[in-house]
């Protein structure tokens, strides 16, 4: 009986290492398909913490759901405020 740290029953010897598995679910899945997203440069933003918890909860339920992060959810917040206010926003 193998001790319970041995893996060597659970790996699949046929595999080659160097031969990559591309995911069809989640990160990673299809990502020639997406549009390259813009170069992004750090700027801190002071929330009210009641904002924050919320903002938190609905990145991680939408990143399940369509893949959005905190910053993908922050960007397109930015582009409705944008849109409300007449201002241009960069494509």
């Amino acid at each position: 009986m193998p001790s319970k740290n041995d893996i060597s029953s659970f790996t699949n010897k046929n595999i080659n290492k160097k031969e990559k598995i591309l995911p069809t679910k989640g990160k990673g899945a299809n990502e020639n398909a997406k549009k390259p997203k813009p170069e992004r440069s750090p700027k801190t933003i002071r929330f009210r913490s009641d904002y924050q918890r919320k903002l938190e909860t609905l990145a991680v339920n939408e990143k399940g759901i369509s893949g959005k992060n905190v910053l993908d959810l922050t960007e397109e917040a930015l582009e409705l405020l944008f849109k409300k206010y007449g201002v241009n926003a960069p494509k």
